[in-house]
C-alpha cells in the first residue's frame, strides 16, 4: 500500500520508529497448514509479498491544497486499497461493507468541511456514522492542508456513477 511513499517520507517514518522503545516479546512462528499451502500453490491465496509494486516516488509534491498533492496523500494513505483503483467503491471482502464511492458521484460531492468531519469524526453529512471498518481514527490526524488536497483530488476524479 505504501510503495509510492517518497524517500523523504519513508526516512521520516524510519526516524520516528527509531524513537519508539523496542518491545521485548517473541512472536509465534507463522506457518501455513495443508489447506493454506494448497491455496497458495493454486493461486487462490496470493501472498502480499509477491504482489508488491516496485515503485517509489522520488520526492513528494510540494504540500499545497491542490489535486497534485492530494493524489500523493491519497496514494500513501492507501485509499484505493478499499475504495478501488478508480475510487468508485469496492468490495474489500464479503464480510465487510462495500467501501463507498469517493468520486464526485459519492463522497467528493461533499463540501470540504463535510469530508473533514467524516475523516476526523467518522460522521457522514447525513449524520450516519461511518462503519468502523473505515479507519477514520487513523485519518483524524490529517492536517487541514492534507484534507484540502484530498478534497481537490477527489473532486477531479471522473464520477463512478454518473446520474
Amino acid at each position: 500500500q505504501y510503495t509510492a511513499m517518497s524517500a523523504e517520507d519513508l526516512a521520516s517514518v524510519i526516524a520516528y520508529l527509531d524513537t519508539v522503545p523496542p518491545v521485548d516479546r517473541e512472536l509465534a512462528p507463522t506457518a501455513l497448514g495443508p489447506v493454506g499451502r494448497a491455496l497458495v500453490a493454486t493461486g487462490a491465496l496470493p501472498l502480499p509479498a509477491y504482489s508488491v509494486a516496485r515503485t517509489r516516488a522520488e520526492s513528494h509534491p510540494t504540500p499545497a491544497p491542490n489535486a497534485a498533492y492530494g493524489a500523493y496523500v491519497v496514494r500513501v494513505s492507501a485509499c484505493a486499497g478499499c475504495h478501488g483503483a478508480d475510487f468508485g467503491g469496492h468490495e474489500v471482502n464479503p464480510n465487510e461493507p462495500i467501501a463507498p464511492d469517493l468520486t464526485p458521484s459519492g463522497a467528493a460531492s461533499w463540501s470540504r468541511d463535510e469530508l473533514a468531519h467524516a475523516l476526523r469524526e467518522g460522521v457522514r453529512p447525513d449524520g450516519r456514522h461511518l462503519d468502523d471498518f473505515m479507519p477514520y481514527r487513523v485519518y483524524a490526524g490529517l492536517t487541514d492542508l492534507e484534507i484540502d488536497a484530498i478534497h481537490a483530488f477527489l473532486r477531479e476524479q471522473p464520477a463512478a456513477h454518473p446520474e
